[in-house]
C-alpha cells in the first residue's frame, strides 16, 4: 500500500505469519514502512510487529550503498562503537562481544580508504564485514555516518548493533567471461 502527503511519501509492506509458521508461536503481523521526506532528503525505514503470543523475531534490512564512483579517497566512516561481535565458526550465533582493534575502529570520522588499505595489507581478508555493537543506546543519536563528496548517509536506529560490509574484491573480478 502506498501513501503520500505534502511532506512525505512511501510504501507499507505487511505480512501475517500464522501461528506455528516455521515452528514459531503466535500470529505475527509485521509492517515495514519505507518513506521519503524529499524536502529534508530523509529516507526512513520503520518496523512494527505485533504477536498474540511470545515469540522470537529478528528484523533487519540489507541496504547496500554504492559510493565509489569517484574512488574511496574522499569517503569517511564513523560508527558509534568500540566493540564488535564475535560469532561461532560457521554460524550466525553471537558468541561474544570484544573491544574493536584499532584497524577496525571508526569511533571518529575516519578516511575509509586509509583503513581499507591497512586491512588489505595486513590480512588475507579483503573486506570489512563486522557486527559493530553501539556504545550509546540513545535513540536520537547518530549511530553510523558515511560521508563523501556526493553523499551523506546518517543512520539512527533503536537496534543495539549493525553490520558494516565493505567489499574490496569487486574490482579484482574478471567479469569478461
Amino acid at each position: 500500500k502506498t501513501f503520500a502527503s505534502p511532506d512525505e511519501k512511501g510504501v507499507i509492506f505487511s505480512y501475517l505469519s500464522p501461528d506455528l509458521e516455521n515452528g514459531y508461536p503466535g500470529n505475527l503481523l509485521l509492517e515495514v514502512i519505507y518513506s521519503l521526506k524529499e524536502k529534508e532528503n530523509i529516507f526512513n525505514i520503520h518496523y512494527h510487529a505485533k504477536s498474540d503470543k511470545d515469540t522470537v523475531l529478528n528484523i533487519s534490512n540489507h541496504i547496500y550503498w554504492s559510493i565509489d564512483d569517484g574512488g574511496l579517497d574522499n569517503v569517511s566512516l564513523c560508527v558509534d562503537s568500540s566493540k564488535i561481535g564475535k560469532f561461532y565458526d560457521n554460524s550466525l550465533l553471537l558468541k561474544d562481544v570484544e573491544e574493536t582493534d584499532d584497524l577496525h575502529l571508526f569511533k571518529t570520522l575516519s578516511p575509509l580508504k586509509n583503513k581499507l588499505d591497512k586491512i588489505v595489507s595486513s590480512s588475507d581478508i579483503k573486506t570489512i564485514d563486522h557486527t559493530y555493537v553501539f556504545d550509546n543506546e540513545e535513540e536520537n543519536k547518530e549511530k553510523v555516518i558515511l560521508l563523501s563528496d556526493n553523499i551523506q548517509v546518517t543512520c539512527y536506529t533503536t537496534y543495539s548493533a549493525c553490520n558494516i560490509f565493505c567489499d574490496l574484491t569487486r574490482n579484482e573480478l574478471d567479469l569478461a567471461n
